[in-house]
């Protein structure tokens, strides 16, 4: 008797919440277009057949097998109160046997088509969630036109909107890669781990800016929350003077809030005709912008016309508060447009000094900083270094190079231990482990000696380095 109160009592709670049971369904190329794409034995063709099939609540798994999908991607936004979880997962062979192969499972705009992006999620509607989580899949443009972004992400109700990158490729867009933009009260979070944004570029199209990761949070009760984990930012050309940030572009206005922490992630070699090649951070109109760099490499990043902060700028104006704090991050190598070195610019820029603009930074190597009519603060929290990091061609730290045991590791306080730095770095390679206080390197990689090292990848599809 009490099994069947229970059990009547679940179905209750499902019904009432608006959740089904979970659903997976599989797409691949060759694929036909019918049913309800939930046997692996008679896929589907189109991914965005599956969505369809999907709908707008409960929890969605689409797997999708190896192969090119020249499709545009429209994500299904739930009703008010209800919640969607959709997951698209690629790298799967035919038989849908586990695999994470991000290059192998592509996904482009097919000819002719005239969406600016090829995967929009756009929730208009009040008080729902909606959650597009995205597994090794490679997003690749046409470097020319249609769709100009890989992603668009994008809510203007007070609502709560999550997206996350797992082993992912974005490339060859014509326009900003990926757009994250949270409006009017929304709740809003980004999530990026071991992927990569790369060779992004606007001089085929022009007049676009913030190219590499675009994040924009406008209004008051506005939240942005985003993670980049072993992420790359390679690249990127913009072709604009108005916003920066050929790399990564933050920004916030009109009272909103973003937060952004940056951890193993090397923003290198993108361009831009404005401030910020690498990294733009700026925020206006009373909004707070607060950035933290973890074992970040930010390098050979230049600004190809006006402005200064090759590697990163800084800027807030009216009452607004940009803040950055840095650890073990090494910002070097970035040029201005005479290619003189230009890492680090700070902008304070109201009346009376009624904005606020901060970098605080420790264990870290720092080029040279500009900061504007000595109106922003830099405070050095201790053990910075001004030295050539001696990084190579894929930004790790060569033998011999000054980053190498300069990091902390973690610090005991009351007879606790609390780690800093990433127990492994951008290679999944381990740092020095847990009750460690120094000995961590600065920046996204840690050094290992010259030996044989060969990649292993595991069954869930990640991938570890072995060195003998």
């Amino acid at each position: 008797m009490k099994k069947i109160c229970f059990t009547i009592i679940a179905l209750i709670l499902i019904f009432n919440t608006g959740f089904a049971l979970a659903t997976t369904r599989y797409v691949r190329v060759g694929g036909i277009n019918s049913g309800d794409c939930t046997s692996a034995l008679a896929p589907c063709g189109s991914i965005q057949y599956a969505l369809n099939m999907a709908g707008s609540v409960g929890s969605e798994t689409i797997k999708i097998a190896t192969g090119t999908y020249k499709e545009i991607l429209n994500i299904p936004i739930p009703a008010n109160q209800d919640e969607l979880l959709l997951s698209l997962s690629g790298g799967w062979d035919n038989d849908f046997n586990e695999s994470c192969e991000a290059g192998n499972t592509i996904l482009t705009g097919p000819d002719g088509s005239t969406q600016p992006e090829l995967i929009r999620m756009f929730n208009q509607t009040m008080w729902n969630t909606s959650e597009l989580n995205l597994s090794c899949l490679s997003l690749q443009g046409n470097s020319i036109s249609h769709p100009y972004s890989a992603i668009l992400l994008l809510s203007d109700k007070m609502n709560t909107i999550k997206l996350s990158l797992n082993r992912c490729q974005i490339s060859s867009f014509p326009g900003r890669a990926l757009i994250l933009n949270a409006k009017a009260g929304s709740q809003m979070t980004a999530e990026l781990s071991h992927s990569t944004i790369r060779n992004n570029s606007a001089l085929m199209n022009g007049n676009w800016s913030a190219i590499g990761l675009n994040a924009e949070a406008e209004g008051s009760g506005t939240a942005l929350n985003l993670t980049l984990d072993s992420c790359q930012v390679l690249e990127n050309i913009g072709d604009n003077e108005g916003n920066g940030g050929g790399g990564v572009s933050l920004g916030a206005r009109d009272g909103a809030k973003l937060k952004a922490h940056m951890v193993n992630t090397v923003v290198a070699a993108n361009q831009d005709k404005y401030s910020g090649a690498g990294v733009a951070v700026a925020s206006i109109d009373a909004s707070e912008i607060e950035l933290g760099l973890l074992n970040c490499t930010i390098t050979g990043n230049k600004v190809v016309s006006s402005g200064a902060g090759g590697g990163l700028e800084v800027y807030a104006s009216d009452t607004a508060k940009t803040s950055v704090s840095m650890i073990n991050t090494i910002i070097w190598g970035n040029k201005n447009k005479d290619g003189i070195p230009d890492d680090v610019y700070l902008y304070e820029n109201a009346l009376n000094n009624s904005a606020s603009v901060s970098v605080i930074a420790s264990y870290s190597i720092l080029g040279t900083m500009q900061n504007e009519q000595d109106r922003g603060i830099f405070t050095d929290n201790g053990h910075n270094l001004n030295i050539d990091p001696m990084l190579n061609a894929t930004y790790h730290l060569r033998e011999g190079a000054p980053a190498i045991d300069k990091g902390v590791c973690g610090y005991y306080a009351f007879y606790n231990y609390y780690r800093v730095a990433p127990e492994k770095d951008m290679d999944d390679q381990a740092r020095p482990g847990v009750g460690m206080l120094t000995g961590c390197d600065i920046g996204a990689d840690e050094y290992y000696p010259s030996m044989l090292c060969f990649p292993v990848r595991s069954k869930m599809g990640t991938t570890s380095m072995i060195c003998l």
